[in-house]
């Protein structure tokens, strides 16, 4: 397993693959204003069009470990070397304290990845809405 360092990035095909891999294909995204505009829960496609259109020269989407203490978490990374993960290592980045449910925190802005602000990705069960 490889080691689980506070923020990684994974790239925008990797990030894909990911969400395709999953149980659940529908997502509700938290915390950002660029997904409030969106009817929710997103589907997995959806939301990655959410994601290319509010960032069309997107490389990386930047994955947070916790979200304890952000501003104190970004202020020690070394932002020249965040490790990359693939799809696979993605899962250790899963949080288990929303709402009994697996979750991320990602951003696909450097700008705001860098500064703390991140949002919540939560799976949505087929009929289940939010």
């Amino acid at each position: 397993m490889a080691e689980n360092h506070d923020i990684a990035k994974i790239t925008y095909e990797q990030f894909e693959q990911f969400l395709a891999g999953q149980k659940y294909q529908r997502w509700h995204v938290a915390d950002n204003s660029y997904f409030e505009t969106t009817h929710q829960p997103l589907t997995s496609a959806e939301l990655m069009d959410a994601i290319d259109l509010n960032q069309p020269d997107i490389k990386w989407i930047y994955i947070c470990s916790d979200n304890d203490d952000l501003n104190e978490m970004v202020s020690r990374v070394n932002w020249d070397e965040i490790p990359e993960i693939n799809a696979t290592e993605l899962n250790n980045y899963r949080l288990q304290v929303y709402a009994g449910r697996d979750f991320l925190y990602f951003n696909g802005s450097f700008e705001e990845a860098s500064s703390g602000i991140y949002n919540t990705l939560v799976p949505v069960e087929l009929g289940e809405e939010w």
